[in-house]
């Protein structure tokens, strides 16, 4: 995933499955991250 350095990043579905994985895996990276999601109570990811 070295191609998403100095990018902007927008994951939709961020508040499970493979979006979720995505989120958090892209967070490790350096890249700016834009996450959606359509559950209100699983919007609150534990790293921001």
């Amino acid at each position: 995933m070295k191609r998403i350095n100095n990018k902007i990043v927008w994951i939709t579905g961020a508040s499970s499955g493979i979006g979720e994985a995505l989120t958090y895996l892209s967070n490790t990276k350096d890249c700016k991250l834009i996450i959606s999601a359509r559950r209100e109570e699983k919007k609150s990811l534990s790293f921001i």
